[in-house]
């Protein structure tokens, strides 16, 4: 569900800086090296959103060199970038890391797949036959729906998913179908038909740290609905002040005032819990709906490491019944920020039995906080911090 990812992004991102001004950044970090300033339509697209960076590991902010953050990468499994999907500089960072470990993965042998939750699961065979060049760049966009299902700028995944293809890479198509995220969305799912439950992967949804994360970040966008602590006293409110105000009236009248205004007293009574019982009927309705995007958004995060998952584990299999396979896996996902984090993909992927999972998140550093609240609660494995140009 785009709208899930792109939440968090939202809600936790830094704003992008223009790719223009990116393309004045120059120097070298971390032990790699970029260009400097370049002329005006030079580059474009990806390439020019070079940022120089540091690699910080997000449980206590300490700086590790270029090289030993690739080291202790080279001794996973599965590598999720995270990203802002409309953030050029976000994807530049991917693109380094896309680099760099399928390099290194061709030089050791290790097998590699690029993982994406940009295209949905029902094409896989789209990507298999872009992969091994049975089809060119408009037949992979136009299979998949990519502007239909997807919609972001195909440009800035572009790079990427050309670098895969050309080193042999694998590519995955991770997310779920976008008919059964609706399906989800709408109706819940214990009142998805049996054919639609069965496309459901192991899913859980009393994952107390991700309920937390996730509630903490509708709050951030302006609370989610269904979760209002006044509606209830509101309407209790609203129905006491009618019957003082009915019985106050009723006791200086004679016996026929008296009568008539006992009637207005029952039918403001009456109208008044009418009211409360309409609010409370859609504040459950509202809560009930919360509950579905939610489990939409786990169902977007279960379908991801389900994926990702079989995968290595069918080089497992392959590696034991055939000497020939390569014996070692290694996938880089690439998700949004809200679903590339401890509490999500990387611990429902773990939780299939793949022990080494990291997560690694893009950041801009604004000079205003933006890495220290990453720091202070910590949702990822490393930070890649990136510096935009001095003003």
């Amino acid at each position: 569900m785009t709208t899930g990812a792109e939440r968090a992004s939202a809600a936790r991102g830094v704003l992008a800086l223009c790719v223009a001004a990116a393309a004045m950044a120059a120097g070298a970090c971390g032990g790699a090296s970029h260009p400097g300033a370049r002329a005006p339509g030079e580059v474009r697209g990806v390439e020019a959103a070079d940022l120089p960076y540091r690699v910080l590991r997000a449980h206590g902010g300490q700086e590790i060199s270029w090289s030993a953050f690739l080291a202790e990468l080279d001794r996973t499994e599965a590598v999720c970038v995270g990203e802002n999907h409309r953030n050029p500089h976000d994807h530049w960072a991917q693109l380094q890391l896309v680099d760099q470990l399928t390099a290194r993965n061709r030089k050791s042998g290790v097998a590699t797949a690029l993982g994406m939750e940009m295209f949905q699961r029902p094409f896989q065979g789209v990507l298999d036959d872009f992969a091994a060049r049975r089809i060119d760049e408009g037949a992979l966009l136009s299979r998949s729906g990519w502007k239909d299902r997807w919609g972001f700028d195909w440009s800035l995944y572009r790079p990427m998913v050309l670098m895969a293809r050309d080193r042999g890479a694998a590519i995955l198509a991770l997310n779920t179908p976008r008919e059964l995220t609706k399906k989800v969305s709408r109706r819940g799912i214990d009142h998805l038909d049996p054919g639609d439950r069965r496309q459901l992967p192991e899913m859980v949804l009393d994952d107390a740290e991700h309920r937390a994360w996730w509630d903490a970040t509708m709050e951030e966008m302006g609370g989610a609905p269904g979760h209002s602590s006044s509606s209830h006293g509101d309407a209790h409110g609203d129905a006491e002040g009618d019957d003082d105000q009915a019985e106050g009236q009723a006791e200086g009248e004679g016996e026929e005032a008296s009568g008539h205004h006992h009637h207005q007293a029952k039918d403001s009574e009456q109208s008044a819990r009418a009211r409360a019982r309409a609010r409370a009927a859609e504040e459950a309705e509202s809560k009930a709906a919360s509950e579905r995007i939610y489990a939409a958004q786990v169902l977007w995060d279960e379908s991801m490491a389900d994926g990702a998952s079989a995968w290595l584990a069918a080089g497992k299999q392959s590696a034991a019944a055939s000497p020939s396979e390569k014996a070692r896996r290694q996938i880089i996902i690439l998700a949004g920020n809200g679903h590339c984090h401890e509490s999500a993909i990387v611990r429902r992927i773990e939780r299939r039995g793949v022990p080494a999972a990291v997560s690694v998140r893009p950041v801009i550093d604004d000079g205003e906080g933006s890495v220290a609240e990453l720091l202070a609660a910590p949702e990822n494995d490393y930070l890649f911090v990136m510096t935009p140009p001095a003003r």
